[in-house]
């Protein structure tokens, strides 16, 4: 069986002898996309509900290709300034408070109501620290 590893994850790494023989029928591709959907598949483990401005999906796409076909296949009809209703995977609640952070004013997010207080706490203590 192939195995697929992070490079980021790597402490160390040391060039060997050793040879492996790759499957005569293996794709390179193929594998990539399988072992890349299964690995966002499963370190999503929360999702958030919120309404999204055009230019916020636009720039879902930063935030990962999942996340931003999950976008696309919730997505409700847009209201009359273009925003949208429509679910956002996240890894947890600490790495979506950034990440929604990083959409800036083209995300509102709606729930769970834990995220959402969570979100609001982050702003509030950002809004004071920039006070003037």
């Amino acid at each position: 069986s192939i195995r697929t590893y992070r490079v980021a994850q790597m402490l160390d790494v040391a060039v060997t002898e050793e040879v492996f023989a790759r499957p005569k029928k293996f794709d390179l591709a193929e594998h990539w996309e399988q072992s890349s959907s299964a690995y966002e598949a499963g370190v999503y483990r929360a999702e958030a509900q919120v309404r999204i401005s055009p230019a916020g999906l636009e720039r879902l796409e930063g935030l990962g290709p999942h996340v931003a076909a999950a976008a696309a296949d919730s997505a409700g009809k847009p209201d009359r300034a273009g925003w949208v209703r429509c679910r956002l995977p996240l890894e947890n609640f600490d790495l979506g408070v950034r990440d929604m952070l990083r959409l800036g004013d083209a995300v509102e997010v709606l729930g769970p109501p834990a995220f959402r207080a969570q979100v609001a706490r982050t702003l509030k203590t950002l809004t004071a620290r920039y006070r003037d």
